[in-house]
């Protein structure tokens, strides 16, 4: 039993509906051949769309003679995608079950110590604050709000603090980062490892310096700065991983780009953060 994806664009609906349905067809041969099962009751297909920008007619999409199920979202690789890539179905089910193991952290603190609480939140929590937040983290800040009430809940939990408390020294108390530094320390840790080829190749090509844009000298050049392309639309421009990233490293100080290796860039990009927060 495996899973797997296929994935078309083309602006043309009638187009893009002709070369799925002829794909699929190749493909349930491959599988006939092979004397492999499909379980149509499973798959499904996902139109992405922008909102503002509505498909004007529906999808016939066939494997087999069987229509398959349009949806509104689905789950890959542990990430649920919604056809608007706003990342809300997403953050809402992390909601879900952070809410869970927070109730589960406020029932065991009375028997373990502080210590133990915090490697409990780095196992049940930060993980999935973490993983794959280069792209859900980039979304509207309205949606990330409710997820950022759950983790001062836990923070407040850990330190047996007030409901109503003020989290920000709290999370400086506990040495642990708030969402939206989580989200900018990944970015940036994502680009400190382009930067100095510790990515897959796929994405050597994904950034460029300044100097390789710019034939001339500039202060940015000098500075091993990145280039920070044009948008051309502010929904999806302005919080793609491309513009979001150059954009952050470029306020770094050399003091922490410079860094030796990336445990060294992570640790001081953190310290410098957390000296931020107020006490």
């Amino acid at each position: 039993m495996f899973e797997s994806r296929c994935y078309f664009s083309n602006k043309n609906l009638s187009h893009l509906e002709a070369t799925l349905n002829r794909e699929l067809k190749s493909v349930a041969e491959w599988m006939k051949c092979n004397r492999l099962a499909l379980s149509i009751s499973k798959t499904n297909f996902i139109l992405f769309h922008s909102s503002k920008l509505k498909p004007n007619q529906s999808l016939r999409i066939k494997i087999f003679d069987a229509l398959i199920k349009q949806v509104d979202s689905t789950k890959y690789l542990g990430i649920t995608f919604d056809s608007n890539l706003t990342w809300k179905s997403h953050i809402n089910e992390l909601c879900l079950k952070l809410s869970k193991t927070v109730g589960i952290l406020s029932k065991v603190r009375h028997f373990v110590n502080k210590h133990i609480l915090v490697m409990l939140y780095y196992s049940l929590i930060y993980p999935f604050l973490t993983y794959g937040v280069h792209v859900w983290g980039l979304t509207f800040p309205s949606f990330l709000t409710q997820l950022f009430i759950i983790q001062k809940k836990a923070i407040r939990i850990i330190s047996f603090s007030e409901p109503k408390s003020h989290s920000e020294p709290l999370f400086k108390s506990l040495n642990l980062l708030k969402l939206n530094d989580v989200i900018e320390l990944q970015i940036l840790s994502f680009v400190y490892q382009w930067s100095h080829r510790l990515l897959p190749p796929c994405f050597n090509e994904y950034f460029k310096f300044t100097s390789s844009v710019h034939s001339y000298s500039t202060r940015q050049s000098c500075n091993r700065n990145l280039f920070v392309a044009s948008v051309n639309t502010t929904q999806y421009g302005l919080r793609s991983l491309k513009f979001t990233g150059p954009r952050l490293w470029n306020s770094l100080p050399t003091s922490i780009t410079n860094s030796n290796s990336l445990r060294i860039f992570r640790k001081t990009l953190k310290n410098s953060i957390l000296n931020c927060y107020s006490i």
